[in-house]
């Protein structure tokens, strides 16, 4: 089972909805748009308030019981897919988006171009994190603790996937895919809910393979989780826009 397919049941437990500056810099990217296709879409965070804002949302993952959440939440266009081979003809969709996707895959230009090529106007994603952003910043007491229990979790053999690939993704875009346009969002909002739980935090971060009597140990060494917005946490998303025909093979 993947890490998304075993996620599913508590992904959205563990992240706060989409801020406001956030979608409304994606909205302002799909100008002209009608038709999106939504890749990665998971339980539909994003593919929703696109659909409120008058977008006809075509929600697409790999993972089925992200899907069913999707659709139990009332997405219902949606399509069961690999972002390197999607299943639509050239030019079919308006545009495309895929946010918080393009650190996650191991060629994300290659799946850039193939959103380009199903698309006819224009691709928008949230660029990988960056990482002088983090090397910029004091972590407060809730980043402190979710690095200890990470750093304990790996000192046991239990490793968080996906990390190393983030900042390695966002040069690749850089160099392979340069964005023409990119607009830098101040989100003051944060990631975490309010009321996130150390369970929750344990499936943020993926490591679903820590037993639950060596969760507990570190919960007990850990103390309370402290609440995210004690970190007075900011962090700076980055959406980035390509008219679809630039990322076409010449």
């Amino acid at each position: 089972m993947g890490e998304f397919d075993r996620a599913a049941a508590s992904y959205d437990r563990s992240r706060r909805p989409p801020s406001e500056g956030e979608l409304k810099a994606v909205v302002n990217a799909l100008e002209g748009c009608r038709s999106v296709l939504d890749v990665g879409t998971g339980t539909g965070r994003y593919a929703l308030p696109l659909e409120r804002h008058g977008f006809t949302v075509k929600g697409m993952d790999l993972s089925r019981p992200m899907l069913h959440v999707a659709r139990a939440k009332g997405l219902y266009e949606l399509l069961q897919a690999d972002a390197f081979r999607l299943p639509l003809r050239e030019g079919s969709m308006d545009g495309s988006v895929a946010v918080h996707v393009l650190q996650l895959v191991s060629d994300p230009v290659a799946v850039l171009r193939e959103m380009g090529r199903v698309t006819r106007r224009r691709v928008v994603g949230v660029l990988p994190p960056d990482p002088e952003q983090r090397k910029r910043r004091t972590p407060g007491p809730f980043e402190q603790a979710m690095a200890r229990y990470m750093e304990m979790a790996k000192e046991r053999g239990y490793a968080m996937p996906f990390t190393q690939q983030h900042e390695e993704n966002r040069q690749k875009v850089l160099e392979g895919c340069p964005p023409p346009v990119v607009t830098h969002v101040d989100d003051q909002e944060g990631v975490f809910p309010d009321d996130m739980t150390w369970n929750d935090a344990r499936d943020f971060m993926g490591l679903f393979d820590v037993p639950p009597e060596v969760h507990s140990e570190f919960v007990g060494l850990l103390g309370p989780l402290p609440a995210p917005r004690a970190d007075g946490f900011r962090r700076i998303i980055e959406v980035a826009r390509w008219d679809s025909p630039a990322l076409l093979p010449r």
